[in-house]
């Protein structure tokens, strides 16, 4: 209020108005009067909170001193002016600052929503593969991903890199969930048995994870979806190298985890 009446005392009263009051009236004079008063307080507030924002000295700080004008009338003046901009400013900071915390609830939610949905899928494909696949099949979830295991035994003959009879089935059913299921990536991982010679069995590994990516990829699961790999005898999951020991090491690992 006070700054309002001040602002219309030096537009309608220059004439009695100090020279630093006449500084500042002139600055926030409208410029088409029509305007009235509306113009002229837009004005004034608009140039407060600028000065605020930025920094920059207001009107009556920079305006020079002149001895007729008395040093209580600037100081009011310099006072107000420096109380509207700093409410202005204050606003400003209040108002960015809760739409940062507006914007950051949102995103974290946004965040749990989308982890959410990526693991009620991975459950629910999870099921569907424990009910398409044999039970020489072990379907396990870990966090946003699924590995499905199968026997290298199921699909492969002793020391033969393409996939038998009995083993095209399984991978059918497999293939056909995977397209049914797109948004998925998937690592195709073989391991071999531990019998033989170290070299031999990383060129059979990969040959065979070559082999089973093709029977997927020819049952219309897209090639950029996959990644082949073999590993051959150096991930063991059993200490020997034959027996029951040789027919778990000897596996195929399928990873199928949500698109990044």
């Amino acid at each position: 209020a006070a700054i309002h009446h001040f602002t219309i005392a030096c537009a309608r009263a220059p004439h009695v108005a100090t020279s630093k009051e006449r500084v500042i009236a002139n600055w926030v004079r409208p410029t088409t009067p029509s305007k009235g008063e509306a113009c002229i307080m837009r004005k004034f507030l608009s140039f407060a909170r600028a000065t605020a924002f930025f920094g920059i000295p207001t009107l009556a700080a920079c305006a020079p001193a002149q001895d007729a004008d008395p040093p209580v009338d600037a100081a009011i003046g310099q006072g107000s002016v420096s109380a509207a901009a700093e409410a202005g400013a204050s606003g400003q900071r209040e108002e960015a600052s809760q739409d940062q915390i507006r914007l950051a609830v949102l995103g974290a939610l946004a965040e749990n929503a989308i982890e959410a949905g990526a693991e009620g899928d991975i459950e629910r494909l999870a099921a569907e593969l424990r009910a398409a696949l044999g039970g020489d099949a072990t379907v396990a979830t870990a966090g946003d991903h699924l590995l499905v295991t199968l026997p290298s035994g199921l699909l492969f003959d002793a020391g033969m890199s393409d996939v038998n009879e009995q083993g095209l089935p399984e991978l059918h059913r497999l293939a056909k969930n995977l397209v049914a299921n797109p948004n998925s990536r998937i690592e195709i991982i073989c391991h071999a048995d531990g019998a033989g010679n170290a070299s031999d069995n990383l060129a059979l590994s990969e040959a065979r994870a070559k082999s089973v990516e093709g029977v997927l990829r020819g049952n219309g699961v897209a090639r950029g979806r996959m990644f082949a790999l073999g590993k051959g005898d150096a991930e063991p999951v059993a200490p020997g190298s034959a027996g029951q020991d040789a027919r778990l090491n000897g596996r195929v690992e399928i990873y199928i985890a949500p698109k990044t």
